[in-house]
């Protein structure tokens, strides 16, 4: 909305300059002449409603801005979805139900009366529908049951809509079936019930819940740290948020590996390029979260670098017998 603003401050100090008026002259072709002085005109007329539009539009549209650059984080969840869609929901049905919308607008006298037109005809344009059918399509079971379980949004549960709870609640025991057995389905039902209702009863404190909304801690970690208490509905739960709500990520991925990876660097290892791209991406992570690692970590960070340089080291032997056989 600023940069709406800036630029008509910027339109308007420019047509109404000496500057501008010399463009106009200078024009050859009458038509050029004519469309700049419309445009002065347009910007200059006090009772247009070209920004008024303009900002409209902006205001309408800002909240799919935010909720698309949230999902398409590197730490974005399936849960963060569900509840971006929930917002957006709400916001969709304050400015999209046509009667509502126009009638509200219409008793502000200072509305434009083409801005109100613009709003009527936004309202009655179907996009309500649309949205309600790409809503059902991002909020899929799978959706629903991470949101159910991460806890950075166990505040919200009690409003999340029955219907929801009943199919998230469904999908999270037919994973627990399959991934441990029956047996364990039974206990992760059992669990989630404490879960909502009798949190303590697992290990669940208010501060550890706290700590995952306000303190920056992930929600698989809060999963980890309760495993002893909870392990059937713990494994569920820490592989529901392991999933990225978009392919934004992957896709960031792949554009690391075409930088690292290029037709200069084309006999790297593999082994080598996962070392550099793991560098590349924790390096970005720790910087942004603000992330110190301690000793303990560090040593495993480098074991693990250690067992690349063994697989580096394994597939260049590979590559060596194979250049042997074909000679």
């Amino acid at each position: 909305m600023k940069s709406v603003e800036r630029n008509e401050k910027v339109l308007r100090a420019t047509v109404s300059s000496d500057k501008f008026d010399s463009f106009i002259q200078s024009q050859s072709k009458a038509t050029d002449k004519e469309a700049a002085i419309k445009f002065k005109g347009l910007i200059n007329d006090t009772s247009s409603v070209l920004f008024s539009d303009i900002k409209w539009a902006v205001d309408t549209l800002a909240p799919f801005q935010s909720a698309i650059k949230e999902v398409e984080g590197d730490t974005a969840k399936l849960s963060d979805g569900y509840y971006a869609v929930q917002a957006l929901t709400k916001h969709v049905e304050k400015i999209s139900a046509a009667q509502g919308s126009y009638l509200n607008m219409m008793q502000d006298d200072d509305t434009p009366a083409q801005t109100l037109a613009l709003a009527f005809d936004f309202a009655t344009s179907g996009f309500s529908e649309a949205w309600d059918t790409r809503a059902k399509q991002a909020t899929t079971d799978l959706v629903v049951a991470a949101a159910i379980v991460d806890p950075r949004y166990k505040d919200k549960l009690s409003s999340m809509p029955a219907a929801d709870v009943v199919r998230g609640e469904a999908l999270i025991e037919q994973l627990a079936g399959r991934m441990m057995g029956q047996q364990a389905r039974t206990k992760e039902n059992g669990q989630l019930m404490k879960y909502k209702s009798r949190p303590r009863e697992i290990g669940v404190t208010p501060a550890a819940v706290a700590a995952t909304q306000t303190a920056g801690v992930a929600p698989e970690t809060f999963w980890t740290d309760i495993l002893h208490s909870c392990a059937e509905l713990s494994e569920v739960a820490r592989m529901l948020l392991s999933i990225p709500p978009t392919s934004a990520t992957s896709e960031r991925v792949f554009s690391a590996v075409s930088q690292v990876w290029d037709t200069g660097r084309s006999c790297m290892a593999s082994a080598r390029v996962r070392k550099l791209l793991f560098i590349y991406f924790n390096r970005k992570a720790l910087s942004r979260d603000g992330a110190v690692r301690d000793a303990e970590d560090f040593a495993a960070y480098v074991k693990w670098l250690d067992s690349l340089n063994n697989e580096e080291e394994q597939e260049k032997q590979q590559q060596q017998q194979q250049q042997q056989e074909q000679q």
